[in-house]
């Protein structure tokens, strides 16, 4: 497998596991399993609260926006970034965190908001930064969240994440190795007690509630796609694992997806699943007639972000 079956892996992983978590968005697991006992298994199983069946939401949008500043600035450019992020928001997306809102279109940041906005999008810095110096890395992973998420632990969670998913990326490995290697080189880049504990009680636990009143945390996100990377054979029962969760289930998945693509590659990726992505309204007034078939565009953007396109 090479590095760019690796990136796509990565960006479709992000996209599938966004469209098929949204089945479950805001539900509860226990209701969930009474209904659907052999879990939820496909696109289109159950209706949405928004969206239609395979359809992307913010999570993979705010990503393509991203990838595509990195792309046409050859580099991580925050103004541009901003820009895009703010087009993205006035083309009217049919759902998108109160975090991100106030911090794009009110220029208000919440200071005390620990939310998972800015680690649902951060693949493509991960991607274009592989081959970079780890500093330049950082510098791309920081400056992206604090557009949007200027808690530290938002920031860390997203150092970590790029730092893993660019290690699969430009090494490749198991997803033991890049778990180990996330565990040995973590203190060098956060102190934050709260986050280290869930990469390391992500060995052998989830976190004890997906679906409660702090489903957005960032905290629940980072351990619950560890967690399942590590006891779930394949993507596939990764990513039906975390729908079967509920809560914030597009992200949750969204970031499980995008970490578990980065080490098992495209190949890894159930094509029913990827033939049944269907972009947004708003991304298609966006991007236009290159946002009509999302794997041409998630193979166009895993170009790119390597320099290959």
């Amino acid at each position: 497998m090479d590095r760019y079956e690796r990136a796509l892996g990565a960006l479709l992983g992000l996209f599938v596991g966004d469209a098929f978590g949204a089945q479950t968005e805001f539900e509860k697991e226990k209701a969930l399993v009474s209904v659907y006992p052999k879990g939820i298994r496909e696109m289109g199983q159950k209706d949405r609260w928004v969206g239609q069946t395979g359809m992307i939401t913010d999570d993979s949008e705010m990503a393509i926006m991203l990838a595509t500043s990195l792309i046409d600035c050859n580099g991580f450019d925050p103004k541009d970034v901003f820009g895009r992020y703010l087009a993205w928001l006035n083309a009217f997306p049919t759902d998108v965190g109160t975090t991100i809102v106030n911090a794009l279109r009110k220029g208000v940041h919440s200071p005390d908001s620990q939310a998972n906005g800015a680690l649902m999008r951060m693949v493509p810095l991960a991607l274009f930064a592989s081959t970079l110096e780890t500093e330049k890395l950082i510098e791309f992973s920081d400056g992206d969240c604090s557009l949007t998420h200027v808690h530290t632990q938002c920031r860390d969670a997203n150092r970590l994440w790029a730092l893993a998913i660019a290690k699969a990326i430009r090494d490749g490995g198991t997803k033991e190795d890049i778990y180990s290697y996330l565990c040995s080189i973590a203190e060098e880049f956060t102190d934050d007690t709260v986050l280290l504990a869930a990469l390391h009680d992500a060995a052998t636990k989830a976190p004890t509630s997906c679906d409660g009143w702090d489903q957005g945390w960032v905290i629940i996100a980072f351990q619950q796609a560890l967690y399942t990377l590590l006891h779930c054979n394949t993507l596939e029962e990764g990513i039906i694992s975390i729908t079967m969760h509920g809560g914030d289930a597009d992200t949750n998945a969204a970031i499980y997806g995008m970490l578990a693509g980065s080490i098992e590659g495209s190949e890894a990726i159930p094509e029913r699943w990827i033939q049944a992505l269907r972009p947004t309204r708003c991304l298609e007034n966006l991007l236009g007639d290159e946002a009509k078939n999302m794997e041409s565009l998630a193979k166009h953007l895993a170009r790119g972000l390597l320099g290959e396109g």
